[in-house]
This record gives structure tokens, sequence and C-alpha cells, in this order.
């Protein structure tokens, strides 16, 4: 199940605008949550620097994807304005799953002041946003 779902999932990764270096699973064994965890890391190319980590953890029927940890991968305690869920065989949650890598990195990469524009926003100040949807909130993090 898990060779199915990263087969296809990876199918459709090859087309993403990003390093290859960015999408990376881990295989489930060497988690500490038995879970199949896939990421993708979304850098600002201007300043060489990592905004936004997104992915998923398949568990052999569904996925949950979010925004997560940049360094332990886990899924937030409580889910983001880029929460996902899916179940169905691995190839249609990989598909699926895709589809929401997709839409997150169609996203765009703004620099500029506070808008209510959606994407994924720089401010002068030097913290990362990423806006969301209308009427959504907003995640911010600290520049690193």
């Amino acid at each position: 199940m898990q060779r199915e779902f990263t087969d296809a999932l990876a199918a459709r990764a090859r087309s993403w605008p990003v390093d290859p270096l960015s999408c990376v699973v881990l295989v489930a064994p060497h988690t500490p949550y038995g879970q199949l965890p896939a990421y993708l890391d979304i850098d600002d190319p201007v300043r060489g620097r990592g905004v936004l980590t997104i992915g998923c953890h398949f568990d052999g029927t569904g996925v949950r994807g979010d925004r997560l940890h940049n360094q332990c991968f886990t899924l937030p305690d409580e889910p983001t304005e880029f929460a996902f869920g899916t179940s169905g065989s691995p190839a249609e949650a990989a598909h699926r799953t895709a589809d929401w890598c997709e839409a997150v990195l169609a996203r765009p990469l703004v620099r500029a002041r506070p808008s209510t524009r959606r994407g994924i926003r720089l401010t002068p100040s030097g913290q990362r946003q990423i806006t969301a949807p209308p009427g959504r909130t907003r995640c911010r993090t600290r520049p690193r």
C-alpha cells in the first residue's frame, strides 16, 4: 500500500516547480508515529529561505495533511488553514494529496506590505506570513 501511494505521489511531484530535494517521503518504520510521512518544503527562491513545510501522513487507509513542523514533520495539534484529509485506495489518496499540494504551490509568494491577497507573503520586517483564504486565519513564523 505504501509503495503504491508513494509511486503515485512521486509521479505527480515530478512536474512541480520545486527543487526535487524539497519533496521527501520518509519510510514509516523509521518514524515515531508509524505512518508514512511525505513533505514538501516551499522556498523563497530570491532569498534562498524556506517559507513553509507542508505534508501528509498516510496510514494505509487515509491521509491527513497540513502545515508540518519543519524538523519533526509532525502535524499541528490544531488544524491550520492548510488542513487536508482524504481516504480511498492508495492511488486515489495520492492523487488527492497531489491536488492539495498543487493548490498550495499555486498560491503566490508575495513580498509586500500586508494585504488581503491570498498567498505566502514575506513582510518588510522579515517575518514570514502565509495568507489564508478569505475568512480564515493566518499563520506567522519568526525568521530563522
